[in-house]
């Protein structure tokens, strides 16, 4: 692999789609927050000589503001742009990047024959989507397989992520559209790159990710 395709640490996306894909998530969660503290600064209005009420007051806001900064923070991870050849597609391409990706290091990776051909996917951002599931999962490891649908009436590929824990990575309401912020990333992500996701949990401990990947 040519060494100007390599990724430098996170690979991570810093492009206009992705911040408006972003934009409505962060604005919902930042909301919250601040309704929190408009909240409590209107209890201790209200109350100017209860101390415990002041307490608790200072107490929920803070940790309303501290929860904010971690959002904040998050949004710093995607600073970086990318780099050239953002739009290698191959299935030859992904099993090289997952290679090469520091924190997939640890990661088992099986596939079948692979191809040159080109997926109607934006590599990097499959990718980049995995590498933050494994960040947040971190210091779980697990296992990728990539197959090829061309026996079947999907078709494309399908790439399969498994790693266990004590408990389901999503909750049963929330497969779809996750509450969590860093968990919904992921999804979004994968969506934009312009994959489908489905994921379930096997009792006990077995979270399954499937990302379908279309030919182009």
């Amino acid at each position: 692999m040519n060494a100007s395709h390599k990724p430098a640490g996170r690979v991570v996306m810093n492009s206009l789609e992705l911040r408006g894909a972003l934009t409505s998530r962060l604005s919902h969660d930042l909301t919250n927050q601040l309704a929190v503290i408009a909240g409590h600064l209107l209890l201790m209005e209200l109350s100017p000589e209860d101390a415990d009420c002041r307490r608790n007051s200072m107490l929920k806001m803070r940790e309303a503001s501290e929860a904010g900064a971690a959002l904040i923070a998050q949004i710093n991870h995607f600073q970086k742009p990318f780099e050239p050849h953002a739009t290698e597609r191959s299935s030859e391409y992904l099993v090289a990047m997952i290679r090469e990706t520091p924190l997939l290091a640890g990661w088992k990776l099986r596939h079948d024959w692979l191809s040159p051909a080109p997926l109607a996917i934006q590599g990097r951002w499959v990718i980049g989507a995995i590498e933050y599931l494994a960040d947040m999962i971190n210091p779980a490891r697990g296992s990728m397989v990539l197959t090829s649908n061309h026996d079947k009436p999907e078709g494309g590929w399908s790439l399969e992520v498994q790693w266990t824990s004590t408990k389901s990575w999503l909750a049963a309401n929330e497969t779809r559209k996750p509450k969590q912020f860093d968990k919904a990333l992921v999804l979004e992500l994968l969506e934009m790159a312009g994959c489908s996701a489905r994921f379930t949990f096997s009792e006990p401990a077995l979270n399954t990710l499937i990302v379908h990947m279309p030919q182009l």
